[in-house]
């Protein structure tokens, strides 16, 4: 049962980091291994594109070429991953021959000012050209963040390569990683084993450190906040005479679960694409168990049976 879902965004509006956005929800009814096997699978199994093959034509900066394409690989990539296929060898990936079905060719090409001493690289240098049956993806393919820095010249210094971005998956490099941060949390359940009332509810008011109780009008202690507490068991120190009643544990079946996006995706697509491809591998788990012929022994067979 997933729940509670919020995206709260953090890109500009009409930019292509309009996709920077952060969703959080709530899945219950799982266990702690499927939650993490749900983490893994929105962290590493989501495809995206990102720079992989570098042609440096030249290079006068202090950058070296190894460093240089290391950060270029690291430069968030939109676009439209499912209309390209994975590269599976290094056919269609010759600068010479190169494949439009499986590579988007990009150039870099700088100089640095006679009129500064030092003139910065940007990613929004990086320009998207088109190979011939992509005019169609002017203007949804580009850099996600325009300000990364890349490298920097002196004066009459130059760079120009060309380089081609691959579809990939994070588990193969973090380059291909579509979230930025992914992580979960058990759902903090907080009550009492007995009514907190009177002076006691006021200590516990005042103890926790986090506000998370407060004093209803017939004078009883409540959780008015349970998602704010941090667990830091201050409520619980034997030195308050309230210590017994109250009662903080985590839920092993409740998840907090949230994602922030590195601009390839929105969150929310992240999640929906990854909760797809975990459906599609519990479907392949379901018909490998099914075509799979279990070998018994005599008594295990007889056993089986009688069960």
């Amino acid at each position: 049962i997933v729940s509670n879902v919020k995206v709260i965004p953090s890109g500009e509006a009409g930019t292509s980091t309009a996709m920077v956005d952060t969703v959080t929800f709530d899945v219950e009814n799982i266990t702690p291994p499927i939650a993490n096997t749900l983490r893994r699978v929105l962290m590493t199994e989501v495809p995206t594109m990102a720079i992989d093959r570098v042609l440096l034509i030249e290079n006068e900066g202090v950058v070296l070429d190894e460093v240089l394409s290391h950060r270029l690989g690291l430069v968030p990539i939109f676009a439209p991953v499912d209309s390209f296929a994975y590269v599976t060898s290094d056919a269609g990936c010759d600068f010479n021959l190169p494949d439009a079905t499986k590579v988007l060719q990009f150039e870099l090409k700088v100089a640095g000012s006679k009129d500064q001493p030092i003139t910065p690289v940007y990613s929004s240098d990086l320009k998207f050209l088109p190979l011939p049956g992509q005019e169609e993806l002017v203007g949804k393919v580009g850099v996600v963040h325009e300000d990364i820095l890349l490298a920097k010249l002196g004066c009459g210094q130059r760079i120009e390569l060309r380089c081609f971005a691959l579809k990939g998956l994070g588990q193969s490099h973090a380059k291909w990683a579509p979230s930025a941060a992914c992580f979960y949390d058990m759902k903090t359940q907080v009550g009492f084993n007995r009514p907190v009332t009177g002076d006691e509810a006021q200590q516990l008011k005042k103890a926790c450190p986090m506000k998370v109780f407060d004093i209803e009008d017939t004078g009883a202690a409540f959780a008015k906040k349970p998602a704010k507490c941090t667990v830091c068991r201050e409520c619980l120190r034997t030195d308050y005479s309230f210590s017994d009643a109250v009662k903080v544990e985590k839920l092993p079946t409740h998840f907090h679960f949230t994602v922030e996006s590195t601009g390839q995706y929105h969150a929310v697509d992240i999640v929906r694409v990854g909760l797809k491809i975990f459906a599609e591998r519990c479907r392949a788990l379901k018909d490998t168990v099914l075509m799979t012929n279990v070998q018994v022994s005599g008594q295990q067979a007889v056993a089986a049976s009688e069960n």
